[in-house]
Formats: structure tokens, C-alpha cells, sequence
């Protein structure tokens, strides 16, 4: 049977939403995928397979990329994944080096 799959209404309710989900122009394999969730904005990548159970879910207001690969009976968050870890510090040191370089 079909998979049940469930979009954020508010993001894919248009076709620009969907387009965008799909901006890879590749549709994500469902073949063993019983449950399909995906809830804020998600792009996802070309070579993305669900399996089992899925739910991707990004609490931001931008548009985040749902890396290729397979998904099994997990939940997805996009937020913890690609905030970057590195300090204020680290940060500040990086900027400074760009702002040398580009003089």
C-alpha cells in the first residue's frame, strides 16, 4: 500500500512549496517508506530514500537541505543538524582572517 505522507500545509500548500521540496528534480524513494512527515521548510537532495517511519522537521524560517542518503524510522531535525558548533570566538577569528585576505 501507498505510504502516508504528510506536508506542512503552510509551506506546501502552493506548487512553489513543492517545487521547492523537489528543487533537485528528483522525487525521494518511498518503495519501503510506511510514513512520510515533513514539517517547516525542507529541501531535499537528489539520492534521498525514507524507509520505515520518517519525519524531517525544521523549526527555522529558512530553507533547509535534507542531505542525500536513506532515512529509516527516525526523526529528522534539520535545526540540530546544520547549526554550526564553532564559538563566538572562532567565529570572530575567521572573520578577521577573511577581512585581511581581502584587502
Amino acid at each position: 500500500s501507498p505510504p502516508e505522507v504528510s506536508l506542512d500545509k503552510k509551506e506546501y500548500k502552493k506548487v512553489q512549496g513543492l517545487e521547492k521540496l523537489l528543487a533537485c528534480g528528483e522525487v525521494p524513494s518511498l518503495k519501503a517508506c510506511k510514513k512520510l512527515s515533513v514539517k517547516g521548510k525542507v529541501v531535499f537532495e537528489a539520492g534521498t530514500t525514507f524507509k520505515g517511519a520518517v519525519s524531517i522537521v525544521n523549526p527555522t524560517s529558512d530553507w533547509l537541505t535534507l542531505k542525500a542518503g536513506t532515512y529509516e524510522d527516525e526523526t529528522v531535525n534539520l535545526d540540530a543538524e546544520n547549526v554550526d558548533t564553532k564559538s563566538e570566538e572562532e567565529l570572530k577569528e575567521m572573520v578577521k582572517k577573511l577581512q585581511v585576505e581581502a584587502k
